[in-house]
């Protein structure tokens, strides 16, 4: 994990630095792994995702195994709105009790 947790810093800048990103969350707590981000488009997420930190999202199973339910949540929100973790977690569960199993 510390090899995971180690990327996270040069992570969060590429993501500052890539167009359609908005902000993030940020935590302070290492006991804490949580990633809410604000994206312009959902291109412009997966444009990041996949070419700005492919190897850190390629490597993903070294570090976490196969999820037991979504761990994934997209919704769109005003421009100017702030996500809380709360509203987040909500959004999560939201898509936790919809998702289809391939």
């Amino acid at each position: 994990m510390a090899e995971f947790a180690a990327q996270l810093p040069a992570v969060d800048v590429a993501a500052g630095r890539s167009p359609g990103f908005v902000w993030r969350l940020a935590t302070s707590d290492p006991m804490i792994l949580f990633n809410l981000s604000v994206w312009e488009s959902v291109e412009a997420l997966k444009e990041f995702t996949y070419h700005g930190h492919l190897a850190a999202y390629r490597d993903r199973a070294r570090w976490f195994g196969p999820p037991a339910e979504a761990y994934l949540a997209m919704w769109w929100i005003p421009a100017g709105h702030m996500s809380s973790v709360e509203e987040a977690w909500s959004a999560s569960r939201s898509a936790a009790s919809t998702a289809t199993q391939p």
